[in-house]
């Protein structure tokens, strides 16, 4: 694949998986994988998947099969995920942090009848697995154990390295088509059901070279980049493993990172000194307020990049202190194969996304009427249109057409944009509260709490209220050894926000739950 010039951007009809034969074509002996300072070549990538396709066909994956993926990011993430493809299969992209019932329901829905993940996950899968239809696990041996065995009616269970087959037997599926489904990719959504997000080969591929032009950066050889970000999240998917097999980059994984393992991140980016980090916001936070930070070369990283939720403004002060960029925010969803708007590297504005990516439109309309635009500054509802917006939910027309009107994807996500045509996000349609026939913005009223010195995180949901409809609810996580009383608290919200915004109800809390990427999940808040 070329590059366009940046004015137009052509996607061409392949396959997604012609994105790592067109880089081992070229760099069979780039490092494509390094885990625990062991490598895997972008040839022997290539080699292992085919030889995983041709395995995957003979246990009897058709072309349009569903083939659940529920892996950490490890080699044989990568070799699964081309392989599935290959083999003309879908990939069904599973968080290994969903529960054993969740998952069973997630496979059902997609109509998996295989899924390859590790022993170590697999138990759920084979005590239900009568009712899930699922009838071969692909297991990958972390344990160190033998394999688990389920009872009758379980899945066979087969060991991942029995599958590799003669490679040259792995045809690719004819009668290929950019339309046909690649990845259903789960998305936690602010619903109950389940939500599969079905992106096609187009819409991957168009994605890849959408962010590779945004991002404009040529990184002569094979530069590192560090894959904390889940594979099994659109984020990390699209921007750490795709987009390193595009641009022929050494990805460095991280199988496991807890927040006791800053410093082995730190230690991470001394030794491999990566061109490329994407990163959730609080990895950052973390990152950049560790107390031996200034030590680490974080200055080699060209392109920081944070996506899943804002980057804080003094995490942006201290990291350009540290190196003198700014972190590139970018944002997308799973709807749109991860991204839709970005920051230029060379001008980032603090607290914004951005704009479009190449090729990618964007409005802000009324969120009323869902079509009047909004004039600069106005909130309204974020839609946009491009070739990577999502065919569709799998199996769920209703939400398809809710979801996407005349080509247009309604993310549900608030935002504003200024006179220079810079957008923001302001919050989750869902999550908006409206209290005295006001509109309350959630984030804003977090980001007044968690400002203060006492207070270490905070999310702020709606309450019902017979006077105001909704009242303002929030949860924080005092600072140990020194929170605030109710009353200063609220004295300080009250210097700093309006009337209505100021929190009722303050629920003090040890923690607060989040989702992969960090964003709080006020949905399990709301009952609470």
């Amino acid at each position: 694949m070329h590059h366009d010039p940046a004015d137009r951007l052509s996607i061409p009809d392949v396959p997604l998986f012609r994105l790592l034969e067109d880089t081992a074509a070229r760099h069979p002996d780039y490092i494509a994988l390094t885990v625990e300072g062991e490598n895997i070549t972008y040839g022997e990538l290539l080699g292992a998947s085919r030889a995983f396709a041709s395995g995957l066909r003979e246990q009897g994956v058709k072309r349009g099969d569903r083939v659940g993926l529920i892996l950490p990011n490890i080699p044989q993430y990568a070799i699964a995920f081309f392989g599935i493809l290959r083999a003309g299969g879908v990939v069904v992209n599973l968080s290994v942090m969903t529960p054993g019932e969740g998952l069973l329901g997630l496979l059902q829905h997609a109509g998996a009848v295989t899924a390859v993940t590790a022993d170590v996950f697999a138990r759920p899968l084979l005590e239900a697995a009568g009712k899930s239809g699922l009838q071969k696990l692909v297991l990958v041996p972390l344990s160190g154990k033998d394999l688990p065995r389920g009872g009758a009616g379980a899945p066979d269970c087969v060991p991942f390295d029995a599958l590799f087959r003669d490679p040259s037997s792995a045809a690719p599926a004819g009668d290929f088509s950019g339309d046909d489904p690649a990845v259903i990719q789960y998305t936690s959504g602010t619903t109950g059901r389940p939500k599969g997000v079905v992106l096609t080969h187009r819409n991957l591929v168009a994605n890849v070279l959408q962010i590779d032009r945004a991002v404009d950066v040529s990184v002569p050889g094979n530069g590192a980049t560090v894959c904390v970000i889940p594979f099994f999240h659109v984020f990390g998917m699209t921007v750490c493993l795709l987009l390193s097999v595009y641009n022929g980059y050494r990805m460095i994984l991280v199988p496991r990172f807890d927040w006791s393992s800053v410093l082995s991140i730190l230690e991470i980016i001394e030794t491999y000194r990566p061109v490329s980090f994407p990163a959730v916001s609080s990895l950052w936070a973390a990152l950049v307020s560790h107390p031996e930070a200034a030590g680490y070369p974080l200055d080699v990283i060209l392109v920081p990049s944070g996506g899943g939720s804002p980057v804080p403004a003094w995490v942006q002060e201290r990291f350009k202190s540290l190196t003198g960029r700014n972190i590139m925010e970018a944002f997308g969803l799973s709807e749109a194969s991860s991204t839709t708007h970005m920051n230029p590297l060379d001008r980032v504005v603090p607290g914004s996304i951005g704009v479009p990516v190449p090729g990618t439109e964007a409005r802000i309309v009324d969120m009323e009427d869902g079509k009047t635009p909004c004039e600069a500054g106005r909130v309204g509802e974020l839609i946009v249109r491009g070739p990577q917006v999502m065919k569709g939910y799998w199996r769920d027309e209703e939400l398809t057409n809710r979801t996407l009107r005349n080509g247009w994807l309604y993310t549900g996500d608030l935002a504003a944009t200024d006179e220079n045509g810079i957008f923001y996000i302001v919050d989750r349609k869902d999550d908006l509260i409206i209290s005295s026939g006001f509109n309350v913005y959630p984030s804003e009223i977090e980001d007044v709490l968690a400002g203060h010195p006492g207070i270490r995180s905070a999310a702020v949901v709606g309450a019902e209220d017979r006077l105001r409809g909704q009242a303002v609810k929030a949860f924080v996580v005092p600072e140990t050894g020194g929170a605030p009383t109710r009353e200063e608290l609220l004295d300080f919200c009250r210097t700093r926000l309006a009337g209505h915004k100021v929190p009722k109800v303050l629920v003090f809390t040890e923690e607060i739950p989040h989702s992969p990427t960090g964003k709080p999940l006020r949905r399990a808040l709301r009952g609470a």
